[in-house]
Parts: C-alpha cells; structure tokens; sequence
C-alpha cells in the first residue's frame, strides 16, 4: 500500500490503515520514546549539515497525520532544539534545511533470547526541506 504524506509518497504497512492529511494535525506523542508505537524513532545528524530522522508510523497515526515537513518541523523543535550536538547547531535557526524522513514499520518477528520480537525498519526516505526555528534556549557545556 502507497499512502499519501503531504505531497510526498510512501510506503507504509496496509496493517495501519494509515491515512495521512495535507496539513499537520497535531504534536507527535511525548512517550514517543518509549517504543509503544511500533519501533523507536532516530535522529541523524551527519557531515554537511546532513539531518535524517525514523518516526514510528503508529505515532504519525497517533498525531493525526500531517505533512512531511510539518512532521519534521515538530519532530526537531521538540526533540532536538533542547539537545546538545557537537556535529549540528539545532540552537540557531536554519532556512532551506534539508532533512530526510522515513516511516518505521513492522517488517516481521524474530526470537531474540527466547522472546519473540517484532523488526521494524524504515521505509525509504523523502526529502523535505524546512525552515528551522528552535523554540526552546540551551546552553550547551563545551564539547557537548
């Protein structure tokens, strides 16, 4: 199945039903984190400002869908503009920021230790390109 994210596609698991809006319905989860939403969400930041994140796809069900870049404005305004990164000023704003996005999404089981465990991977990854204003003010201790 092929859902509609903003005016980007991408593969999403028919098991979620996913249906996602042109416009940004709400925050992503606070628990985000806690795994509860099929996987763990990523984010990436690599050489040449180079940013990618994985966002669980029952959180973006949780949310109430959205757009890519409204997904990855809320994604790092909470999660990264109180965050320290040596390779990254997520401090400062940053017009034109690209940013790469995939959807986790279950990919099978596999016993681990004698448990069975769900896989989740990441869809292929979207670019999307955003205007980055931190809402929040750290200080960050040098080499942080």
């Amino acid at each position: 199945m092929r859902t509609r994210l903003g005016r980007y596609f991408l593969p999403i698991s028919a098991a979620f039903g996913l249906i996602v809006s042109a416009t940004f319905a709400a925050e992503l989860p606070e628990d985000i984190w806690s795994g509860r939403y099929g996987g763990f969400p990523s984010l990436t930041v690599g050489p040449n400002e180079a940013v990618s994140m994985e966002i669980p796809a029952e959180a973006i069900v949780q949310a109430g869908g959205g757009s890519a870049a409204g997904l990855a404005k809320d994604f790092l305004d909470h999660w990264a503009s109180d965050s320290c990164f040596q390779s990254f000023d997520f401090h400062s704003p940053h017009k034109n920021l690209k940013v790469q996005i995939a959807v986790l999404h279950p990919q099978g089981s596999l016993v681990i230790d004698g448990a069975l465990r769900t896989l989740f991977a990441p869809s292929g990854y979207i670019d999307v390109v955003i205007d980055y204003e931190p809402s929040a003010s750290v200080r960050c201790a040098p080499g942080s």
